[in-house]
């Protein structure tokens, strides 16, 4: 019998996080029992037929009644007030907490991100025989241990508590090692793109003889690097190449990013366009010749994969794992993090070059269709879950 997954996210479902979706969608596909926990739900949540769990009883106590059942709802109500009344107030956060991941009896509980794990910790025990995964795939594993005295001693006690430690790339398998993950528990299973849908739009990409089209996609916030993205442009077009850039995305940056535009006085070279659908997207990629990353971390964007898939050369930092996935020369192009002389110059060099560009395409559009299918990544996740399961 497959295992029956709970999927523990933030919010569900995310604009942001696509890839979650995908995953789920393909484990259904492939027979699993799956449930999402999450603390905010869109309305739209229920349409995909997952099992919803509520992690924040008080911002839904209908939906939170539903998931833990009268009975469960009873159970945890009075041994919260026994709690408080004993003034034992983290007795009682700890089952807040516990009570909804309990109450969906899943065999494995899969914590997406591990910064959602760190805040379960304290509970994990009490939640066996569940089996426990979790998810590392950037910033919170790189960045936030350099800005949290806590969180490096957080991430050690998850590592030491859950069976499976999932890691997008080879170089983030190395960084949570740091944290006292064990190898044997270390899986690592790249991201994937549906890549049955993205390769037919190279098809629709028309040739043209106007500046170099360039796309960035992602939430304007400066770990992407978008100022350095803005700057490399300028720097481009003051060597005499003509481009076109488009940012897809929203964030907290996005008035530093106009400003710095206006600034450099490329008002008519670049575009904040916002967020947009999946669909209003892939009329972007079908737009571009040419995807920028400038992220100074990441774990694997899905962004560069999808513009692989589609048909166009990246030029990306070679921030976390971007070098496992993109092979400089061959299908794109990895400079150092920061350095926008190195992005200006690969990108005079795709204007420069269509011949050059289309070949770069071509070769990430194979490379795409045969690493980074969702059949891959899925067949990967079930393996691991049968060991998991297996192992009990």
């Amino acid at each position: 019998m497959p295992p029956s997954v709970l999927s523990v996210v933030n919010t569900f479902p995310a604009p942001s996080e696509t890839f979650v979706l995908r995953k789920l969608e393909a484990f259904q596909a492939a027979g699993l029992d799956v449930s999402v926990a999450s603390a905010s739900f869109g309305a739209d949540a229920a349409r995909h037929g997952f099992g919803l769990v509520q992690l924040a009883p008080w911002q839904d106590p209908a939906g939170a009644f539903r998931s833990l059942g009268p009975a469960g709802a009873a159970r945890a109500a009075g041994g919260i007030v026994r709690s408080l009344a004993r003034g034992d107030t983290p007795g009682a956060r700890s089952r807040l907490l516990r009570a909804p991941l309990a109450a969906s009896g899943a065999d494995i509980i899969h914590f997406e991100f591990s910064g959602i794990a760190v805040q379960y910790r304290h509970v994990l025990s009490s939640l066996r025989p569940a089996k426990f995964a979790v998810s590392c795939r950037g910033s919170a594993e790189q960045l936030t241990p350099l800005v949290d005295a806590g969180r490096a001693d957080a991430l050690r006690d998850v590592f030491g508590q859950v069976d499976l430690i999932h890691c997008v790339s080879a170089a983030m398998a190395e960084t949570v090692q740091q944290f006292g993950a064990d190898p044997a528990k270390i899986v690592v299973n790249r991201p994937a793109v549906p890549v049955e849908a993205l390769a037919p739009l190279a098809a629709q990409r028309e040739p043209h003889d106007g500046p170099l089209r360039v796309l960035a996609i992602g939430r304007l916030q400066w770990v992407k690097g978008f100022d350095d993205a803005v700057r490399a442009i300028a720097k481009a077009k003051a060597g005499g190449c003509a481009i076109d850039f488009r940012i897809v995305g929203e964030g907290p940056d996005r008035e530093k990013i106009a400003y710095l535009v206006q600034r450099l006085g490329l008002q008519d070279s670049v575009t904040l366009l916002g967020v947009r659908t999946q669909a209003e997207v892939r009329d972007q990629l079908v737009w571009a010749d040419a995807l920028l990353l400038s992220s100074l971390s990441e774990g694997i964007s899905n962004a560069v994969l999808e513009a692989m898939a589609s048909g166009i050369p990246a030029v990306t930092t070679d921030c976390g794992g971007m070098g496992e996935v993109v092979t400089s020369g061959v299908d794109g192009f990895v400079v150092p993090v920061g350095d926008t002389d190195a992005m200006a110059a690969r990108l005079a060099e795709l204007a420069d070059d269509p011949g050059r560009r289309a070949e770069l395409g071509a070769a990430a559009a194979r490379r795409a269709d045969a690493e980074f299918r969702l059949e891959r990544q899925i067949e990967g996740f079930l393996a691991a879950y049968r060991d998991l399961i297996g192992s009990s």
